[in-house]
């Protein structure tokens, strides 16, 4: 037994845990491995040759491997070694029976998901599960796996997820599960069981806490017919204290976005969030709030930036569930800046990420952008096509439904199904109005219903609807970028120096807020009025930037990459213990900021040796760009004080 204990324990093998590990009289050890020393099969306590080790191993019983790796755990254990490498014997063993083994078990599955290995977390999270017999730990673990298999594939037809939704009809769940468990119901469209876990949850909540008061104000806002009364009164805090729980942040997002109002405030609990929280299973919803607060407002130029930069730390941490997220809401910010292509090319990748029926309700953003790009590029038969996708009845239920009726009204408007077009925007309203969601930087269907009855020749009930969406702009966002769509509608229901006047004021808030399709729109317009007026010179100049920008923003979209899809399997050989301690330095400096050049200089190398180590190290770790670097290697620069990032 003592050659195939050295041949389990390979580099963590010392005469000392070989004793314990065997257990047999020091002498009689000694003894053995002098036989295999003498015999040339050790060298040391290191087989010199890796096939040797391999065949101790292969002809050691499954029992008695199973024995020797949980002994080997249990005695690393009491030495005080690392979670992660305890756990890396129990699970080879199959069974852990000593005490504290489910914690150090769920302490690894924490260390696992710090590094990213999501594989190995869930194989040290599903033993502890087994062998765990306390009711509570069991719950809390299912609750773990959810959450790890929720990053690759949002299902709730898991092992796992029946788990869980047992635990809660049993009222076996804690709050903060159920507000998770919450969420991945809505997702996928089981609006019965939400409710249902809803009212468990309201009947154990005595002294809500910020998640369960984030949950009330994010289903007013998302799924306003799951919402269960009243949401829970506001906890006095300190909002600028860095260290307070990105849900009391995000709670004043979702307010800010639903009153319209104070957009200060919900610009600085966005940025708050962003700032002081990285990306995790305990941040996700948050972090999604923040980005769309910021959309929200207008401010484009920030919410870009902060997608890019969550989107490549999911990509980091093999989470394509969140990258479909974050893909979603950077189609959404290419469709408000008018970008047409971009808007197509990150539709698809969002709905492409992860299996056809995982994006449940929340498919109703990226494919509202999808189709919206389509009709712009006038990509008719493609559009049909992405209608005829299946979507889940439940959408409707949620504001993603007025993003896809939104959308697909605009495509039987170009195509000159008016009657459908009002019935889509029409049903937006009463959707919107029944809610108590009347907001026009959310859906601006009174606009939508304008520019159709524009085209069905009814310019008074266009200019009606139109005036009617700059009254509401006026109580809660009075500079949005829709006021100057409502402009260039208006303007088409007047003539002369009047509809001139107005269509300069259209163009000037499409390109204060970056809108290029729309400025094309308006120039376009500008130049047919000032032709009109008989000055044809300058309606040539607005004519040739209208095509221009037209050409620009509705060009072909580019051909949709294959999206990087991962696993939850771990990827062989991805982490950074592959590295070498060349090209673990460069790849720190790297993640800290340096430039190669910085990196050459501060190593004393070449930038040529900077960029083959860079090369590698990108091979090993599977990234694909520089700024991936920073989530998975951790970079030597001081601490400024927390975890906050900045753009």
């Amino acid at each position: 037994m003592v050659c195939q204990a050295i041949a389990i324990l390979d580099d963590l093998a010392t005469p000392e845990l070989i004793n314990q590990v065997v257990d047999e009289d020091d002498h009689i050890i000694a003894r053995a491995i002098g036989r295999l020393r003498d015999s040339g099969l050790l060298s040391g306590l290191r087989f010199p040759d890796p096939g040797l080790r391999r065949s101790v191993l292969d002809r050691t019983s499954p029992d008695v491997s199973a024995w020797l790796h949980h002994r080997i755990a249990d005695v690393l254990h009491r030495q005080g070694a690392a979670p992660s490498t305890v756990a890396q014997f129990l699970v080879k063993s199959g069974y852990a029976r000593f005490p504290g083994a489910v914690a150090v078990l769920r302490a690894a599955a924490d260390s696992a998901l710090l590094h990213n290995q999501t594989g190995s977390a869930v194989k040290f999270l599903e033993l502890a599960y087994r062998v765990s017999t306390h009711v509570d730990d069991r719950t809390a673990i299912a609750a773990m796996l959810v959450s790890v298999e929720w990053r690759a594939n949002p299902s709730v037809a898991t092992r796992n997820f029946g788990r869980l939704w047992s635990a809660a009809r049993n009222e076996r769940l804690a709050p903060a599960y159920l507000v998770t468990l919450v969420i991945h119901l809505l997702w996928q469209g089981r609006d019965d069981d939400a409710h249902e876990a809803l009212l468990t949850l309201r009947a154990q909540t005595h002294d809500p806490d910020r998640t369960i008061e984030f949950l009330w104000s994010w289903l007013a806002f998302t799924h306003p017919e799951a919402a269960p009364g009243d949401a829970p009164e506001r906890f006095a805090i300190d909002r600028t204290d860095p260290a307070i729980s990105p849900y009391e942040h995000a709670v004043d997002v979702l307010r800010g976005m639903m009153s319209g109002a104070d957009q200060r405030n919900s610009v600085f609990a966005a940025q708050s969030i962003l700032n002081h929280h990285r990306l995790g299973a305990a941040t996700i919803d948050a972090l999604v709030v923040a980005v769309e607060g910021l959309i929200h407002v207008g401010n484009l130029n920030d919410a870009e930036a902060w997608c890019d930069t969550l989107l490549a730390e999911a990509v980091a941490r093999r989470a394509p569930t969140w990258q479909a997220l974050f893909t979603a809401l950077r189609a959404e910010i290419s469709l408000r800046e008018g970008d047409m292509p971009h808007a197509v090319q990150y539709g698809l990748d969002a709905l492409n990420l992860v299996p056809a029926k995982g994006l449940g309700t929340r498919i109703g953003r990226p494919l509202a952008c999808l189709i919206r790009g389509l009709t712009a590029t006038m990509q008719y038969d493609e559009v049909r096509r992405q209608l005829d996708r299946p979507v889940p009845e439940a959408m409707f239920r949620s504001r993603y439904g007025l993003l896809y009726l939104h959308a697909r009204g605009h495509y039987h408007l170009a195509v000159g199904d008016h009657d459908r077009a009002l019935h889509d925007f029409e049903r937006c309203g009463a959707l919107m109005r029944g809610w108590g969601l009347d907001l026009p930087q959310l859906v601006p269907w009174r606009n939508d219903l304008a520019e159709t009855y524009l085209a069905m020749g009814r310019p008074e009930a266009a200019g009606d609807y139109a005036n009617e969406h700059l009254r509401h702009l006026e109580r809660t966002a009075k500079l949005h970028r829709t006021r100057g769509v409502s402009l260039r509608l208006l303007a088409l229901t007047t003539t002369g120096e009047n509809r001139v006047r107005v269509l300069r004021s259209a163009a000037a808030i499409a390109r204060d807020h970056g809108d290029r399709y729309e400025l094309a729109r308006a120039l376009g317009e500008l130049g047919v009025a000032y032709d009109t007026l008989g000055q044809p010179r300058r309606a040539q100049s607005l004519r040739r930037t209208a095509t221009r920008l037209i050409k620009e923003t509705t060009a072909s979209a580019p051909r949709a990459t294959e999206p990087t899809v991962v696993a939850i399997e771990d990827a062989a050989g991805g982490g950074a213990e592959q590295l070498s301690t060349a090209e673990r330095r460069v790849a720190e400096l790297a993640a800290g900021g340096m430039r190669n050049r910085e990196v050459a200089v501060e190593l004393g190398i070449t930038i040529s040796t900077v960029e083959q180590h860079l090369t590698q190290v990108y091979r090993k770790l599977h990234v694909k760009r520089r700024t991936e670097l920073r989530f998975l290697i951790q970079s030597p620069a001081p601490d400024h004080g927390g975890e906050q990032r900045e753009i």
